[in-house]
């Protein structure tokens, strides 16, 4: 039986972090509804669904630093000269 994509994402790969987002956008939610603040409710709602469906930017990888940028060679030494 093949899960789909959207049912792997709302179940797997949960962390402290992700788990956060989602109870800070519930959060802001529920007090933006309180207080009848309309926009705030917008960011909280798409804040929330970020971490729900675990979308973001660093999920693709792009945080990552790239292995061919990590160079294992030796580094030079560098000379400096005192200048008066």
């Amino acid at each position: 039986m093949k899960v789909s994509g959207l049912v792997y994402n709302l179940t797997n790969h949960w962390g402290f972090a992700r788990a956060l987002r989602l109870i800070l956008g519930l959060m802001m939610a529920w007090q933006s509804v309180l207080t009848q603040e309309w926009l705030v409710l917008v960011l909280a709602l798409s804040f929330a669904g970020m971490a729900l469906f675990g979308i973001g930017a660093c999920n693709s990888g792009a945080c990552a630093p790239h292995r061919s940028s990590i160079s294992t060679e030796e580094t030079e030494e560098v000379e400096y000269e005192e200048i008066k």
